[in-house]
C-alpha cells in the first residue's frame, strides 16, 4: 500500500488520545520504580524525573507513530526508530483498567495487558452518512454496488456469521464507522431479538429493570453492553455518524441505539452515561422520572416526553430526574426545567436528599441548556 494511503486513513485524534493516556500511565510507573529503588533524592528530583520521562516518552512515541506507519507501508529499516517507544508498555495494565471502565477514552477493539508501542486507529475513505436504510428491523444499503452491503445484510439475517466476517477484516476496515455500525447491528439482534420480537415479547418503551432481569440472560446483556461500547467507538471517530443515518425522514440509527440504551440503562442505572458520556432521560423509564403536580397540570404530555428525549451531558452520573417548572423565555420560547439527581429519588425521603446536581432547561425548539447546582 502507498505511504500516502496510510496517512490519509490515519485517525489522528483517536490515535494521539490513546498515545497520550499510555504516556501518562507509563511515566507514572517508571517514576514509581525509580522512587522505590532510591534514585530520587528530593521533591525537586521527583518532579524533574516526571518531566524527563514525559518528554522522553512523548518524543519516542512521536517518532514511533510515523515510523511504524512507514514500516507497514514496506519502507525498509525505518521500524527500528520505534524501538525506544517500547518503554511505554509498562503502563498498559493501568490503561487496560481504564479501557474496561471507560472504553470511549481508549477507542480500540481490545486493549491487552501489553500492546505494541503504537496503536493506530484507521478510517477509510468509504465513510458516508448515507449508507444504511432500514425497513422493520432490517438494515440494508441502498447502493447495491457498495461492498459493505452484503455485510450489513448478513449482520441482520445471521448476526453471528456477520460478527465472524467482521473479525476477519483488516483492522483499518474494522475501524470504518459503517463496519462498526454493522457490528453494532449484529450485537443488537443477538441482545434483543429473542426478548423483544415474537409472541409474548416485551415492549422496550415500557420495560422495567425487573422485567429485564427476569427475561434476559447474562449472555444477552453482554451482547447489549458490547453494542453500547461499539457506539462509543463510532462516536470517538465521528460523533455525528449515528445521527446522520436517516431514511424517509426517520433517524433510524438513533432509534436503534436508543433501544440498546434503554435496555442497559433500565437494568444498570447510569451505565449509558458512563460509556457514552451522554444520556437521554427517557432511558430511565417511568420509575426514575417524575413531574411535579403543578407542572403536570399545565404541561402538554408530548412536550414533556420530547424534553425527556433530548440528549443531555450532566457533569455527574445521574440516576433520576424531576420536571420542576414550565415557562416562556423573553424570546417567546416555551421551556421545561428538569432537575437531575445523582441518586434515585424513590430511595430518598426528599428530592434534596437525592443530591440534585444539575438543572436542564429544554426549549420547545430543541435547544438544551444546563447549569450545575
Amino acid at each position: 500500500m502507498r505511504i500516502s494511503e496510510f496517512f490519509r486513513t490515519f485517525a489522528w485524534v483517536s490515535t494521539l488520545q490513546i498515545a497520550g493516556i499510555r504516556i501518562g500511565a507509563a511515566t507514572l510507573l517508571w517514576v514509581l520504580l525509580f522512587l522505590i529503588f532510591g534514585r530520587i533524592a528530593d521533591l525537586g528530583a521527583f518532579f524533574g524525573m516526571i518531566g524527563t520521562w514525559l518528554i522522553f516518552l512523548t518524543v519516542a512515541v512521536a517518532v514511533a507513530i510515523p515510523a511504524s506507519t512507514l514500516a507497514r507501508a514496506d519502507v525498509p529499516y525505518v521500524g527500528v526508530l520505534a524501538l525506544p517507544a517500547w518503554l511505554i508498555v509498562i503502563g498498559d495494565p493501568l490503561v487496560r483498567i481504564l479501557w474496561k471502565n471507560r472504553p470511549d477514552l481508549v477507542p480500540v477493539e481490545e486493549f491487552k495487558f501489553f500492546n505494541p508501542p503504537v496503536l493506530g486507529v484507521f478510517i477509510t475513505e468509504e465513510e458516508t452518512h448515507e449508507a444504511p436504510s432500514r425497513t422493520g428491523t432490517e438494515t440494508v444499503v441502498n447502493d447495491e454496488e457498495n461492498p459493505i452491503r452484503e455485510l450489513l445484510i448478513t449482520c441482520n439475517e445471521n448476526p453471528s456469521e456477520g460478527l465472524g466476517w467482521i473479525s476477519r477484516l483488516d483492522p483499518s476496515l474494522q475501524a470504518n464507522p459503517m463496519v462498526m455500525f454493522a457490528r453494532f447491528t449484529a450485537l443488537r439482534h443477538l441482545a434483543l431479538d429473542e426478548v423483544f420480537l415474537g409472541d409474548g415479547a416485551l415492549a422496550i418503551g415500557s420495560v422495567t429493570g425487573a422485567d429485564l432481569k427476569e427475561r434476559m440472560t447474562p449472555e444477552q446483556f453482554s451482547f447489549a453492553e458490547q453494542a453500547l461500547i461499539e457506539i462509543a467507538k463510532i462516536e470517538s471517530v465521528d460523533p455525528d455518524y449515528v445521527l446522520g443515518l436517516v431514511s424517509d425522514g426517520e433517524r433510524f440509527g438513533e432509534s436503534m441505539v436508543d433501544d440498546i440504551c434503554t435496555v442497559m440503562e433500565r437494568r444498570y442505572p447510569g451505565k449509558v452515561q458512563k460509556v457514552l458520556g451522554w444520556t437521554k432521560l427517557i432511558f430511565f423509564g417511568d420509575e426514575r422520572l417524575g413531574v411535579l403536580p403543578e407542572v403536570r397540570a399545565e404541561a402538554d404530555i408530548n412536550q414533556v416526553r420530547e424534553a425527556f428525549g433530548q440528549r443531555v451531558r450532566p457533569p455527574k452520573i445521574v440516576l433520576s430526574a424531576m420536571c420542576s417548572d414550565k415557562g416562556v423565555d423573553d424570546k417567546g420560547r416555551g421551556f421545561l426545567d428538569i432537575l437531575l439527581m445523582e441518586r434515585d429519588f424513590n430511595e430518598t425521603s426528599t428530592l434534596g436528599d437525592a443530591q440534585i446536581c444539575c438543572l436542564v432547561r429544554v426549549f420547545d425548539d430543541g435547544e438544551v441548556s444546563s447549569s450545575e447546582m
